[in-house]
């Protein structure tokens, strides 16, 4: 799906975290609705926003 930037399996409380990105919220409503929940396999889902960058870097660094 052209939404999903990351997925990651995980343990803990949830399977996997999933990094999306929309460009508004009504965006965001009709993927949950139309795309993510009609996939059999998902039996429920937590959204998390963010509401800000304190860090985000994507490249390690060479020692």
């Amino acid at each position: 799906m052209k939404e999903v930037q990351s997925c990651f399996h995980v343990s803990g409380d949830y399977d996997y975290i999933v990094k999306m990105a929309f460009e508004s919220m009504d965006e965001y409503r009709d993927f949950m609705i139309n795309k993510l929940t009609k996939i059999n396999v998902i039996g429920n889902s937590h959204s998390i926003f963010v509401i800000g960058d304190v860090k985000d870097d994507t490249a390690y660094q060479l020692i």
